[in-house]
């Protein structure tokens, strides 16, 4: 199955590099949806190796540590995954 969703991915790739008008829309809806989100991860993936590139403003920094603050301040207020689950499931 790798194999086959690799060769699909490079296939789309390469019509997509050879006429650029023609981008994501029809060739990724073309895609089942395992594909589409293994796609997600990969260039999610591809982002993460590349991200200590990216910075961040002032602005967003205070709002980081402002929820941070928030969190160490209400620990008793959080949930697990599996409690939101559960929530979300009713």
């Amino acid at each position: 199955m790798y194999i086959s969703w690799y060769a699909k991915i490079r296939d789309i790739f390469f019509q997509m590099a050879k006429n650029m008008e023609n981008l994501l829309p029809q060739n990724i809806l073309q895609l089942s949806i395992a594909e589409r989100i293994q796609l997600v991860q990969d260039i999610w993936d591809s982002i993460t190796i590349e991200s200590n590139d990216l910075t961040i403003s002032d602005t967003q920094k205070q709002e980081l540590e402002r929820r941070l603050e928030l969190y160490y301040q209400n620990t008793h207020q959080v949930s697990t995954w599996e409690e939101v689950k559960k929530r979300f499931n009713r």
